[in-house]
């Protein structure tokens, strides 16, 4: 892209957030339409469920619309509803873990014990690689996807993540260190080998 239309389209932008600050219908299904797709493919990859991506979605843009009169027209609007998107799924996600845990105890609990079929997972490479993404926690795991599936710059991530671009290379390297040490415990990465 051109300085020139990477210009033109931040000026776009900028009246985009001005008219959604200002409370137009319009404004805001101009940017569902425009954001929707990327917004749901990274809560589909980070939550794992259809259902729970498309109601996170949902969320994501009641927040946006909550907080239109906070809305900076100097900022991009792409890298700040990832945030928010992110923020409604990791919140989604602990929620999950939490009834997570209470399903085991009960099942604990229970004459027979735990639910056999969830010891016989897939042994193929790619579900063990989901499984690696899915054992990180919240964080960095949204971290890797926004930067690697959503191709965010580090500008852009540090934006997302509400930290410098300083502190969110930092916080991309560490999670790629510790996907690497999840590949590892699968079997996926030898144990000398690297991403």
């Amino acid at each position: 892209m051109s300085e020139r239309s990477s210009s033109r389209a931040e000026e776009v932008d900028q009246a985009l957030v001005e008219r959604c600050r200002l409370g137009e219908p319009d404004a805001f299904r101009e940017v569902y339409q425009r954001l929707a797709p990327e917004l749901y493919l990274f809560l589909r990859r980070l939550l794992g469920e259809r259902a729970a991506a498309e109601d996170a979605l949902q969320e994501a843009f009641v927040r946006l619309h909550g907080a239109r009169e906070r809305l900076d027209p100097a900022r991009p609007l792409r890298p700040y509803l990832l945030r928010i998107a992110r923020n409604v799924g990791i919140a989604a996600l602990r929620r999950r873990r939490k009834l997570v845990r209470l399903d085991d105890e009960l099942a604990r609990r229970q004459p027979g014990g735990a639910d056999p079929t969830r010891a016989c997972e897939q042994r193929e490479e790619q579900a063990l690689v989901r499984e690696a993404l899915e054992a990180l926690d919240p964080e960095p795991r949204s971290a890797l996807l926004l930067r690697h599936h959503h191709g965010l710059s580090v500008r852009e991530l540090g934006e997302a993540l509400g930290t410098s671009e300083r502190t969110a290379r930092t916080r991309l390297r560490e999670a790629a260190t510790h996907f690497e040490r999840a590949l590892r415990e699968r079997g996926v990465l030898a144990p000398g080998g690297a991403l």
